[in-house]
């Protein structure tokens, strides 16, 4: 029986998951589940640092940590440098750094077999919770997983473009859907940029929100192309400048330059402000490199595609998830002041 689309009323075949016209999803969505916080009593690191402020302060008897008046929150296991290998040529590394007490970035990756005959499809998703606001680390977890989901549905659908806008816009309902553990009149509510990608059959489908980039890394001996940033950030740097209002000079001097103008929680009814930018490219059967995503953890350091490609290089790495671990590292050995992620497919 056919399926009729929500949003612009087309009708799809049954078993559809997105409409091919305006990628509405055509049936029930359930974000995957978070798990609830811990108790009150386990909220602690276990030597006295809170969690949230990273001062070794002691809580009251209701839990609030008296160094900077926060409830103190759970590490969650893992979480502090969580490494993905998905297989020699595609995996990932998400580290807490040096200075955050804990991780808020998140990534989650996917290999997704298809029929006898046609290579696997690749997933690739990082996010990095905003630390201005509340429960970061939750906002990252929830759109990573959303997205990861979504996108494993929907592989087999024309128009992967699609796919990945509903993907994306539904990760933002998931992450507004969080209730802060910790709410105040002044905390911000849970928010997080994300970049995605999907390769099937040589064809890279990109989408991001906020300043978390994509790179490709070409390999030297390869037709691939240049190496290059994919992304381009949301941030009011480019915005100024793509206004006409600042040259870009003007604009990285201010303080504001890289600050985010574009992520996904926040509110409910900013649609433009989740709105995810896209990029979808084909390559050609000879052209060989690394399709790298990560966040501003890396980038910040050596935010030019250049200098990413020349670590890479003096890695003397081949494995995806220790060329990954290589960056991180080196990121950390220059101060890691900000969590730190890292998603890698040899393509």
């Amino acid at each position: 029986m056919p399926i009729t689309c929500p949003k612009c009323g087309a009708e799809a075949a049954e078993n559809t998951r997105f409409c091919e016209i305006d990628g509405a999803p055509l049936g029930p969505v359930v974000a995957p589940m978070e798990t609830a916080p811990s108790p009150v009593a386990s909220e602690t690191t276990g030597d006295g640092r809170c969690l949230a402020c990273g001062a070794n302060a002691d809580a009251d008897e209701n839990g609030w940590c008296s160094g900077c008046g926060r409830r103190w929150r759970t590490a969650e296991p893992g979480r502090d440098h969580k490494r993905l290998s998905l297989s020699p040529t595609f995996g990932g590394v998400s580290d807490r750094g040096k200075r955050h007490p804990i991780n808020e970035d998140d990534m989650a990756l996917a290999l997704v077999e298809r029929d006898a005959g046609r290579e696997a499809v690749t997933i690739l998703v990082v996010a990095d919770g905003v630390s201005s606001s509340e429960d970061a680390h939750r906002a990252s977890r929830v759109a990573a997983a959303t997205v990861l989901a979504l996108l494993t549905q929907g592989i087999e659908q024309d128009d992967l473009s699609l796919v990945l806008v509903a993907a994306i816009a539904h990760a933002n309902v998931a992450v507004n859907a969080l209730v802060p553990t910790t709410p105040t009149a002044t905390a911000d509510p849970p928010e997080t940029t994300l970049v995605a990608a999907v390769v099937r059959d040589r064809e890279v489908t990109l989408g991001w929100v906020g300043d978390s980039r994509a790179y490709w890394i070409a390999d030297s001996s390869g037709s691939a192309g240049p190496t290059r940033l994919l992304s381009h950030d949301h941030s009011w740097m480019n915005d100024m400048v793509e206004s006409g209002q600042m040259s870009t000079a003007e604009a990285e001097r201010d303080r504001r330059a890289h600050a985010i103008t574009r992520c996904l929680g926040g509110s409910v009814d900013d649609l433009e402000g989740s709105a995810p930018s896209l990029l979808t490219f084909t390559l050609p059967p000879d052209c060989r490199g690394r399709l790298l995503l990560c966040t501003d953890g890396l980038w910040n350091y050596a935010p030019e595609a250049a200098a990413l490609a020349a670590l890479i290089g003096e890695s003397a790495k081949t494995d995806a998830t220790e060329v990954a671990e290589s960056l991180v590292a080196w990121a950390n050995a220059r101060g890691g002041r900000d969590n730190i992620t890292v998603a890698m497919a040899r393509l």
